[in-house]
């Protein structure tokens, strides 16, 4: 029963400060979920080629996550690295590192996590929340921590964690990942009438004070049932002294003894109309609430209402979703051989700048660093040009890093497809060229 609940699209996660920073950074580069870049369908890999390239951590992997990691590796599968025994595990979730393609400024880690209890994981939607602590000045997540793949028959998702950064690692580097927590799906929910208006009451209901500060109604004051759903009953509905109109609404049995919902992030949500219009228009403002009164759970929603307006008011329906949280940490310690990067200092027409700037290539991607004063490198045409004149423009552009008094970076390009290094001669970047070798390697000139 719980299973068919959780087959739900999930929307709303809760956060800590540096959470928060690392997910706006990626959201700001990555589109919505719905839209993400997926590894094609077309599994084009026959069996034992696959197996012909993919080391023993990989062939961990069912069939259906192997063709996926075959696919998300592409033309770079020669450069993959499958770490031993680079695992973790508690009673409820195994974490594997089964494949890793890195140089000395991004990398590239694919992980698997598998739910053991065969409970949690019921389809996609699946959230990690990790980190990689390399020794960075400054990092850019390229990534938003969805599964890029599921396999339900094992009930094992694959998650693609895409990092760039500076400074420069070394080429032989221990890599410690920890996935600090899963959201594994969210159910929604929702009722088929409307809350009953019927039982708001003329006066303020009674009301206590919760550890965070919010004022919310007492429950068990206006107890009543909700048609389309047996998850939740609500428990007090009316107006709190606060100037909010309030919902408060009891968990059911069933859901007060799952922990991995009591820890996730629940929002029941209703609206209330003043003849027929949100009373502050676009100001109106709701506030949700989560907390345990006698040893039951609750969950509530406050809008913005004055007690005046009780006799004009209309209410929806409840909707909503309950998260399933799932604790760490998880944490995987396993080495990498980086691929080196080529660094030259460039000279010419940006050589002026306090802070020296460099340009850094490998068969993975490129990066700028150097003074703010410099200005933005990564927002036009960027080409590679090989020694016989052709031109490498398999190119996707990243974020830069923008921090005043600090080394920055100007720009950052991965590569789509690798990258022939010792054919590479120049580089092109908007309306400059910069040769990669010869007694001119790293002066700027306009093209």
């Amino acid at each position: 029963m719980m299973e068919q609940k959780y087959r739900r699209e999930m929307d709303r996660v809760e956060l800590s400060p540096d959470q928060r920073a690392r997910i706006v950074q990626a959201m700001v580069e990555e589109p919505p979920r719905k839209q993400r870049r997926r590894p094609p369908v077309r599994l084009l890999i026959a069996a034992a080629l696959v197996c012909g390239v993919l080391t023993t951590s990989a062939l961990a992997l069912s069939p259906a996550l192997r063709d996926y990691l075959a696919q998300a590796l592409g033309s770079f599968t020669s450069y993959s690295q499958e770490p031993e025994g680079a695992a973790a595990a508690d009673e409820k979730v195994e974490v594997r590192v089964v494949s890793a393609v890195t140089d000395q400024y991004r990398m590239k880690i694919y992980v698997e996590a598998q739910d053991l209890t065969g409970e949690y994981f019921t389809d996609d939607r699946i959230l990690m929340w990790w980190k990689i602590p390399r020794e960075w000045g400054g990092a850019s997540v390229s990534s938003v921590p969805y599964a890029i793949a599921y396999d339900p028959e094992t009930h094992t998702a694959l998650f693609e964690l895409n990092l760039s950064g500076y400074q420069r690692a070394e080429v032989s580097e221990e890599l410690e990942l920890t996935v600090d927590w899963i959201q594994a799906g969210q159910m929604e929910v929702e009722t088929t009438e409307a809350l009953p208006v019927e039982l708001l009451s003329d006066q303020y209901l009674e009301t206590m004070t919760l550890d965070n500060g919010n004022l919310v109604l007492v429950p068990e004051q206006t107890p009543a049932e909700l048609e389309g759903t047996d998850l939740f009953r609500l428990s007090s509905l009316g107006f709190a002294p606060d100037g909010t109109l309030q919902a408060i609404f009891e968990l059911s049995q069933e859901l007060a003894e799952d922990d991995s919902i009591l820890l996730g992030k629940n929002e029941l949500s209703f609206t209330a109309l003043v003849d027929g219009e949100l009373p502050f228009g676009e100001d109106t403002e709701w506030e949700h609430y989560s907390f345990t009164w006698n040893g039951r759970p609750y969950v509530g929603c406050g809008q913005k209402m004055p007690l005046t307006d009780k006799d004009r008011v209309t209410l929806s329906n409840v909707s909503g979703g309950l998260t399933r949280h799932i604790s760490g940490p998880w944490t995987i310690s396993f080495p990498v051989e980086n691929i080196p990067v080529k660094e030259i200092e460039l000279t010419g027409d940006i050589g002026e700048w306090s802070y020296p700037t460099t340009f850094a290539i490998s068969p993975l991607g490129a990066m700028m660093t150097g003074s703010i004063d410099v200005g933005s490198w990564g927002n036009g045409p960027f080409a590679v040009i090989y020694e016989d004149g052709t031109r490498f423009e398999n190119v996707t552009v990243r974020h830069s890093i923008f921090t005043p008094g600090e080394l920055c970076v100007l720009g950052n390009w991965e590569f789509t497809e690798p990258l022939d290094l010792d054919r590479a001669v120049a580089v092109e970047i908007g309306d400059w060229h910069i040769p990669l070798t010869g007694p001119e390697a790293g002066v700027v000139r306009p093209k």
